[in-house]
Order: C-alpha cells, then structure tokens, then sequence
C-alpha cells in the first residue's frame, strides 16, 4: 500500500461522486496544508492506498463495513463519513459522520479534533 509521510500531513484521501464536493473538501484540505490528496469516486479505487486521512461520502454502514475502511480504521486511520445524518463523533475508533452537505466550520472542527490544524 502507498503511504503517506506523516500522520498530520500525509496522504488524504476523497472519495466522493461528485467532483464539485469533492474539489470543495481537497480546496479545504489544501488551506490546512494538507497537500498530498488524492481523489476517488469509489471506495474500491482507493483500496491500494494507505493514507492518513479518509473522507468518504455515503452510507454510514456500507462505508464502515467495507473491507479497505475496516483495514483503515484497524491501523487507525481516522474515518470522516460524510451523510444526510447529524454530526457524531466516535473519538475511539477515529470515526467522525458529517452531515452533508458539508459546513467547512464543522470539518475544521474535525481536524482541530484530529490535531491536524
């Protein structure tokens, strides 16, 4: 798997369908000088990275459940999930849902949480 070189500032992953959220959130990550970000339609064109940050849109339980996530989150990858659900944080398995669409305060908030900021 393709590492990235630090927890804070290493590789960042987007999966999200549409392009327009997804170049909203890698222009958030590239504010926070998290430059490495590479994005993804799909969980399964990311499965052969390994980064330091994940966010994903969709389904809370699919996206938990997928294998790559549940490799992610066993070596404790922080998981930011992105869903029509209110925001919740699980600070022990590193899992935090937004709702969507996102508000840039509450994925700063997020990072500040992570210590990324």
């Amino acid at each position: 798997m393709d590492t990235g070189s630090s927890p804070a500032r290493g590789l960042s992953v987007i999966v999200n369908k549409s392009p327009l959220v997804a170049d909203d959130l890698e222009e958030v990550l590239n504010g926070c000088g998290i430059t490495d970000v590479r994005v993804f339609q799909t969980l399964d064109d990311a499965t052969k990275l390994w980064p330091s940050l994940a966010i994903v849109e969709g389904d809370s339980t699919a996206i938990l459940d997928h294998p790559t996530v549940v490799t992610w989150m066993a070596t404790g990858v922080p998981i930011v999930i992105l869903n029509g659900q209110p925001a919740e944080h699980d600070d022990a398995r590193r899992v935090y849902r937004l709702e969507q669409p996102f508000r840039e305060r509450d994925l700063m908030a997020v990072f500040r949480r992570l210590s990324l900021l």
